[in-house]
């Protein structure tokens, strides 16, 4: 396999360009300082500059989404509630029926909003893990990085 542009057989893979260039870490220790030690654990990642071009593509968190559905879910039945039973119900020092009615007619059309789009941005994640991020990843398996011209893309056939 040579390089598509300037046809040298100095080819690296982009998976292990990436893992040559991440670098993790661990140390723990002891702290002196002047009220005392306390011991300390650290960990880090440190990557080069062709292992952070190198990356693979990652999948989306639909968890995020799920929780925010999961809010946003219960707000026009509480809006609807609010509205109903303080505009029926007039509690003694409560706000007048009208205002009960327009807040709780409010909240129930920002759920309402919001459900709409948690369940559009639910749909991107799930088409972005089902359909691009496997042709990503795969495109992403076969390319390579050309160590004389620093080009990259899907070698030739020598």
């Amino acid at each position: 396999m040579t390089c598509a542009k300037c046809g040298s057989p100095d080819l690296v893979r982009l998976s292990v360009l990436h893992q040559r260039g991440t670098i993790k870490s661990d140390a723990n220790g002891y702290i002196a300082a002047t009220g005392g030690t306390a011991y300390v654990k650290l960990h880090g990642t440190s990557q080069s500059e062709s292992a952070i071009r190198a990356t693979p593509p990652t999948e989306k968190n639909l968890y995020v989404w799920m929780f925010l559905w999961c809010v946003y879910v219960p707000l026009p039945l509480i809006g609807c509630l609010i509205g109903i039973l303080g505009t029926v119900f007039r509690w003694s020092g409560g706000a007048p029926p009208l205002e009960n009615l327009l807040g709780g007619s409010a909240l129930a059309a920002f759920g309402i909003g919001m459900h709409f789009f948690v369940v559009k941005n639910m749909r991107r994640v799930v088409q972005w893990n089902s359909e691009l991020y496997p042709r990503l990843l795969v495109q992403w398996r076969s390319t390579y990085q050309c160590n004389k011209c620093g080009r990259y893309g899907v070698p030739v056939a020598s």
